[in-house]
């Protein structure tokens, strides 16, 4: 939990600085459980209203635009580059020049954690392992760009 409390507390601290895309701000954080018992962010609250709730009421007009400016920041997050493929809470230990070597990295640690809990069978971990290998050329973009996920 740590790893992702710091993950998120960097992306956040990217956003801000390098896109307009509208982001809270932290208030307080706790990657361990020593303070509540548990790992935490406690954000600013975003102005506005969800926009699931407010959707119903917007006229085409409205949506068409929002949904312009949500392409606009889509377009400023994938714009971010990075020197390479890796995680930003942990760059050192996950830095790699090569997508393919980062994913291949990370695959191979979540099939470890994965025999060790017994979530998948040999069977399925060999499985899954054979399917990187053998599309292992899906794996080759040469600029490192934000990506989100596990």
């Amino acid at each position: 939990m740590e790893r992702q409390t710091l993950s998120e507390r960097r992306i956040i601290g990217l956003l801000g600085t390098h896109t307009n895309v509208p982001v809270p701000s932290i208030i307080a954080h706790s990657g361990d459980r020593v303070d509540v018992g548990t790992p935490y962010i406690l954000l600013t609250r975003m102005p506005g209203v969800n926009l699931d709730c407010a959707l119903p009421t917007l006229t085409e007009d409205e949506q068409r635009q929002i949904g312009r400016q949500i392409g606009a920041y889509m377009g400023e997050l994938h714009s971010i580059r990075f020197a390479s493929f890796g995680e930003l809470a942990f760059p050192a230990l996950s830095a790699s020049h090569s997508e393919k070597d980062y994913t291949f990295s990370r695959v191979e640690q979540l099939l470890q954690q994965c025999e060790a809990h017994d979530l998948l069978s040999l069977k399925e971990i060999c499985w899954i392992g054979e399917q990187f290998v053998n599309n292992a050329d899906c794996f080759e973009r040469h600029l490192p760009v934000l990506v989100h996920g596990i």
